[in-house]
């Protein structure tokens, strides 16, 4: 083969793992691009391919060192070099400096649907969802064939509320290989049930923690029209779900994260597959059609435990998180120091504040602020983490009330019909409309920021809102 036919090959590969979600030959691809590079220096488009791969496997960074200094190097006038630029400073939330690739790339070939496409994105969580639809459009009209321009203007129509259209374009994501596709049979591999009845069919939750636990929703509706179902879960959710969904489907697995589950060669009868993501799609076509009621059951062994644990800690016992997100997801937007929930704890000072906050080090900071703010708080370390989701489900169920920011929190919280305020930023994503309540959950209540990066307003309302709250519970 020549340099364009080995660098065709690469591309191929890399694709692929990209959208079947395996990290290890993306990065065995990326290798092979870089030492492609060593041997044809000569070639920029190699180099550029190699940061292309970084910047699909979140090394926003380096990207974009690298496309910056392709283009620094002679490659001013190389459009696809300023849009992939682009992309990885709006990954890294350099808005400005991604404005301004976009916009060059576009200059530079305003024939190309990909660079409107990925403009739009700019638009995308930071509540200008109709200028990125205007930018959408444009790369549909290009090219209909976009998945990509299709996934983005679906998020965008979803952003709006616009659910029954967002939800139409929602697959998109799986052709362009935002969301993860599970074909199961690699000899036969599973085509997509789209709600026909009386049907085998596997039933996959993908995308974050928090996406998983609200399309599982849908679980409901979709199931009773299967003749058999398989549910492939998150293993941190497995416990969750079996106890929720027994009554629907004895098979449940907790491999959606496994690249070849063990179990499939047990069911060598099942017909279709689907992601749970793309269920709305065919059960959601109006909020109407969308069943609020809880539908998660915390395992009732690990509730009498936490119960037993907080028996002597004064009432009420209300549950708070402060951070969220990754750099990608607007972690930054949405996050607090513990500090600021001091401005409405201080009014449950005679009950307990229980903390919900994983990563590593909530503990001590809870703790520490317990001891300078001499407010009853407390924190289980081994029992709130990541890897198993039914200890914080099981502490969850027992909170007389949740207040957190925008985290998967909100979302177990609602499946399990635990009531929760939610701290929205002005940037939000398309689940927390601009509403007071969630169209996903009864039991949650929404306080939007109203100018971003001022917190003020929300806190002082949650405040009020909470004096309310404990006077009519008896509390004050």
């Amino acid at each position: 083969m020549n340099v364009e036919q080995m660098h065709m090959a690469i591309s191929e590969e890399h694709q692929a793992a990209r959208q079947g979600g395996d990290a290890e030959a993306m990065t065995e691809s990326t290798l092979k691009f870089l030492r492609l590079y060593e041997e044809f220096p000569q070639h920029p488009q190699i180099l550029f391919s190699a940061a292309t791969c970084f910047m699909n496997m979140g090394y926003n960074a380096l990207a974009r060192v690298v496309f910056s200094a392709l283009i620094d190097s002679g490659s001013q006038e190389v459009p696809e070099f300023w849009n992939n630029l682009g992309v990885a400073c709006r990954n890294m939330h350099l808005l400005d400096e991604a404005l301004n690739a976009f916009i060059k790339s576009i200059d530079l070939n305003p024939f190309e649907s990909n660079y409107y496409s990925n403009f739009s994105t700019l638009f995308i969580n930071e509540g200008e969802s109709q200028a990125g639809e205007v930018l959408s459009q444009e790369a549909i009209k290009l090219s209909p064939t976009n998945y990509r321009a299709l996934w983005n203007y679906s998020l965008l129509l979803l952003e709006e509320g616009r659910l029954s259209e967002g939800f139409e374009l929602y697959d998109a994501g799986l052709l362009s290989g935002d969301r993860i596709i599970r074909t199961y049979y690699k000899d036969n591999p599973l085509p997509a049930w789209t709600g026909e009845p009386d049907q085998n069919v596997i039933f996959y939750d993908e995308q974050g923690i928090g996406d998983r636990i609200l399309f599982a929703n849908a679980l409901r509706l979709a199931i009773p029209r299967c003749r058999r179902a398989i549910i492939d879960c998150h293993p941190r959710l497995y416990g969750l779900y079996e106890r929720s969904f027994r009554h629907l489907t004895p098979h449940i697995y907790p491999t959606s994260k496994d690249e070849a589950p063990e179990w499939v060669s047990a069911h060598p009868d099942f017909e279709y597959r689907i992601a749970t993501g793309s269920l709305p799609r065919y059960f959601w076509k109006d909020p109407e059609s969308i069943d609020t009621t809880a539908y998660l059951k915390a395992d009732p062994e690990k509730v009498a435990t936490v119960k037993e644990a907080l028996k002597d800690y004064p009432k009420p016992w209300i549950g708070f998180a402060w951070s969220g997100g990754t750099v990608k997801t607007h972690a930054k937007a949405r996050t607090f120091k513990i500090g600021h929930l001091y401005h409405f704890m201080e009014v449950n000072s005679q009950g307990t504040w229980v903390s919900l906050e994983y990563p590593p080090g909530s503990g001590d900071q809870v703790r520490k602020s317990a001891q300078e703010k001499g407010l009853a708080m407390v924190h289980f370390d081994d029992w709130v983490h990541d890897f198993d989701y039914d200890w914080n489900a099981a502490i969850a169920h027992n909170m007389d009330l949740v207040i957190t920011p925008c985290t998967s929190l909100v979302h177990l919280c609602g499946a399990l019909g635990v009531p929760c305020w939610v701290m929205v930023p002005r940037k939000r994503a398309w689940r927390y409309a601009a509403t007071d309540s969630m169209s996903w959950y009864s039991t949650v209540k929404q306080y939007h920021q109203e100018v971003h990066g001022q917190w003020g307003g929300v806190l002082g309302r949650i405040k009020i809102d909470l004096m309310r709250w404990m006077l009519i519970g008896g509390y004050l």
